[in-house]
């Protein structure tokens, strides 16, 4: 009987382990989809504000942006302008353009310790019909 008491324990304890690494697992994979969805949603978010802001305005794009991830940086960030929806095309101002595209490069970063380090995600782009452009 004695032996069996210590087998319990010594079970408990592998499943215990096993079952905090599966859900600590499935917390950082909500996670990952929370950051694909946020991401997907601030290029949204991007594309709408250099619609209508002026042309070459990255500073309000960016802040637009980061009220979806706040972490974004400018270097994940890519705003682009088009004439007729090729990018990159041909270089336009205010009055020309006729499309812009915003894309973000985001590698997501777990916070439990048996995972990778960074883990890429693809990148995400909006293209967006411009309006006015900052015109009054």
């Amino acid at each position: 009987m004695k032996r069996q008491r210590g087998a319990a324990a010594v079970e408990f304890a592998l499943v215990v382990i096993l079952v905090v690494f599966l859900l600590f697992g499935l917390i950082e994979f909500g996670r990952a989809l929370f950051k694909w969805n946020s991401a997907v949603d601030a290029t949204r978010r991007g594309a709408r504000t250099a619609a209508i802001v002026a042309v070459g305005d990255a500073a309000a794009v960016l802040a637009e942006m980061r009220l979806m991830m706040p972490e974004l940086q400018a270097g994940n960030v890519a705003i682009e302008y088009s004439i007729d929806g090729n990018f990159p095309g041909a270089a336009c101002v205010r009055g020309t353009c006729r499309f812009v595209r915003v894309s973000v490069n985001y590698t997501f970063r777990p916070l439990v310790f048996f995972l990778p380090g960074t883990i890429p995600m693809p990148p995400f782009s909006t293209t967006y019909p411009v309006e006015a452009l900052g015109a009054t």
